[in-house]
């Protein structure tokens, strides 16, 4: 599979930056339709009989300093000849028609890598890239999620979706992907995953189908050749009748740096975002500092979406199109505008903040609450001093003009803000909050609701002592204070918040917000607590926030979205 059109979308969309992965802006655009294959010269070849990666590379001007190199697929790979990340491995390819072998036991498992075979010396690449994925092959073969819900289309118009990134495959690039059941004959799919068709008059509703991933040639494993399905479904809409689009559902989600704290990192938050049925993901701390992982490139090209990441880890992935990267805004924080697909031009603002840097990390005011007995006012000046306030200051500057004109474009502002909320400290809540009532007047959330924001989970579910909202922590119980071996309790609190304005020109109506974590949403045990964390089901040290709206007041197909239940509450129309 080749990833080249995110290339092309940050050209586009986004100023010229520093080439380093940490303090570049990169963009993702999915495919939508089949690259013409070419077999050029030179060439670089995967060959997976061997237990080591090996490839075999030809070139009839061969140059002793050419050589091969093995990036992640999603982001870090060299741009238009120019170094963005490190290679994770190469070596030299000095011949004509001649193998490198680079060992990739050691990479993270089942992430998809791409190798290059580039000039002398230089950057610039000499042939196709090759990707690859690692792992054990009798396990690693599979589909990331049983079933998923695609890009809705229209009848009478053409429709696209990229598949192929849902498939982990290890093993051989010839796997080929088929449509092995179809509730509508205008879907197709083409041998390299991507699904493609206009609906005629007479398909409506929800179309469901089965794809096949298969590897023909068998070279993949000699025992077997894999045979892999999924579900798929694509809401159809009528051609005037309704909406593309009936439902929003947008979801902040900080990932605790990249995932690297968890096995199998990929499946589990493709498995999250999927069980979810959001839209849009707010994400924070989503690139890796160890080892380059940028999850929002990874996510966007696994699940066939648009992403946006900036430095700092703030980014957002989208179902629908990103159309704009918006200037401005303090580090570690990311905008965007999207367009929902429909026959009017209804666009939505989205900022992502990740207010989590190191020395705002070790002033977190509840530890000094409660874990140090500081006073409300030395929690409040510590609050000053940690460089919070000054960056919600800074990001209430940035969105001043995107609140002014929310009623035309929705706005949305998402993040792990490191603090928790001033509408959940009440003097009927001190008691869950070491003895701090009303008048810790927590600042970030002052400043962003005087900004003219809405907190939406607080909107739907007013009470703080019945319904607390607590996204910190499922891992983090306890801590070690203190005595060797004494431990304290860990204060649990909200600090991953979604605000909104605006939506009425798209005629928004609030159904529900819902802390969201895997066990809470019926699926598997209870997590682990940290250290011992790493084969948790849920890849993160935060819960998510997923609020969830109603379009025009529709709502026609909330059974196709994720399998968890969200109740009905109502909001910025506030509906019932």
């Amino acid at each position: 599979m080749r990833l080249g059109p995110w290339l092309s979308a940050a050209a586009a969309m986004l100023p010229s930056v520093a080439a380093t992965v940490d303090n570049r802006t990169l963009a993702y655009k999915p495919r939508f339709k089949e690259e013409v294959d070419m077999t050029p010269t030179p060439t670089l070849v995967w060959d997976t009989s061997q237990r080591r990666s090996t490839f075999w590379y030809t070139n009839r001007d061969p140059v002793p300093n050419n050589w091969v190199g093995i990036w992640y697929a999603h982001v870090g790979e060299p741009v238009n000849g120019t170094k963005v990340h490190p290679p994770l491995r190469w070596a030299f390819a000095p011949g004509m028609d001649d193998r490198v072998h680079l060992e990739t036991d050691t990479l993270p498992r089942g992430f998809a890598y791409r190798a290059l075979y580039l000039a002398a010396d230089s950057y610039r690449t000499l042939a196709d890239p090759v990707d690859l994925t690692t792992g054990d092959p009798g396990r690693d073969v599979a589909w990331l999620a049983d079933e998923v819900t695609l890009s809705p289309a229209r009848q009478g118009r053409y429709w696209s979706h990229d598949v192929r990134g849902l498939f982990r495959m290890v093993g051989d690039p010839a796997t080929e992907f088929r449509i092995t059941f179809s509730s509508a004959g205008w879907t197709r799919i083409t041998p390299r995953g991507i699904l493609h068709g206009t609906p005629d008059a007479h398909t409506k509703g929800v179309a469901r189908l089965e794809v096949q991933a298969v590897n023909p040639s068998g070279r993949y494993n000699q025992k077997r050749m894999f045979n892999q399905r999924v579900w798929l479904r694509v809401r159809v809409a009528d051609r005037d009748e309704q909406p593309v689009v009936s439902e929003l559902r947008v979801m902040t989600w900080n990932l605790w740096e990249a995932g690297s704290h968890a096995a199998d990192r990929h499946r589990k938050q493709v498995a999250a975002v999927v069980k979810t049925g959001a839209d849009v993901v707010a994400l924070q701390e989503a690139r890796g500092e160890a080892d380059g992982d940028d999850a929002a490139l990874r996510l966007a090209a696994a699940m066939g979406w648009w992403a946006l990441s900036r430095p700092g880890g703030a980014a957002v992935i989208s179902r629908y199109p990103i159309v704009e990267a918006l200037e401005g805004g303090p580090r570690g924080t990311a905008g965007v505008k999207i367009e929902i697909p429909g026959d009017e031009r209804r666009r939505m603002v989205v900022w992502s903040a990740a207010f989590t840097s190191e020395a705002e990390e070790e002033r977190y005011g509840p530890h000094a609450l409660c874990w140090n007995k500081t006073s409300v006012a030395g929690v409040l000046e510590m609050e000053e001093r940690s460089g919070r306030v000054a960056r919600a200051e800074e990001l209430a500057e940035t969105l001043a003009p995107y609140v002014a004109n929310a009623e035309t474009e929705a706005v949305f502002v998402a993040g792990g803000f490191g603090s928790p909320s001033h509408l959940d400290y009440t003097d009927e809540t001190a008691r869950t909050h070491c003895g701090a009532g009303a008048e810790m007047a927590w600042p970030v959330s002052r400043i962003l609701v005087g900004a003219g924001l809405t907190d939406l989970y607080r909107k739907a579910r007013p009470d703080p002592k019945g319904d607390p909202g607590n996204t910190w922590s499922e891992v983090r119980r306890d801590a070690l204070r203190g005595l060797p071996g004494e431990t304290v309790p860990e204060p649990h609190d909200r600090v991953d918040v979604l605000y909104g304005a605006g939506g009425e020109g798209m005629k928004l109506t609030l159904r529900d917000s819902v802390v969201f974590h895997l066990l809470k949403n019926g699926y598997g045990v209870h997590p682990v607590s940290d250290p011992r964390h790493k084969y948790n089901l849920w890849p993160s040290d935060h819960d998510a926030v997923v609020t969830s709206f109603y379009i025009n007041g529709q709502h026609t197909w909330n059974s196709t979205r994720g399998n968890n239940s969200i109740g009905d509450v109502g909001l910025f129309a506030r509906r019932g």
